[in-house]
């Protein structure tokens, strides 16, 4: 059951960004999946940048080891579950129907 759940969470992460993905292509087109992608990929390398120099890898590691596994594998994907699908929705409402 919990091998179970957990692929239930992750796969339903991964529908949720791809959602996202989904709505941005149909809504800016090709253009806007790249700057997203970009504007995504600049985030995350500096927060992780100024996690690592601020806190250490080490210490990130043990934080997140640290953690029950519920939470990790649980709750932290169906979390970006439930923003990826409110941002897919707030792009998605508004495209013009054809």
């Amino acid at each position: 059951m919990g091998q179970f759940a957990i692929v239930t969470a992750v796969l339903l992460a991964m529908s949720g960004l791809g959602a996202v993905l989904g709505a941005v292509l149909v809504r800016w087109g090709s253009s806007g999946v790249w700057w997203l992608i970009a504007g995504v990929s600049l985030t995350v390398g500096g927060l992780t940048v100024v996690l690592l120099t601020r806190v250490g890898l080490g210490r990130m590691v043990e934080g997140v080891a640290s953690r029950p596994w519920p939470e990790v594998w649980l709750l932290w994907p169906l979390t970006a579950t439930a923003v990826c699908a409110f941002v897919s929705w707030l792009t998605a409402r508004r495209v013009a129907l054809r």
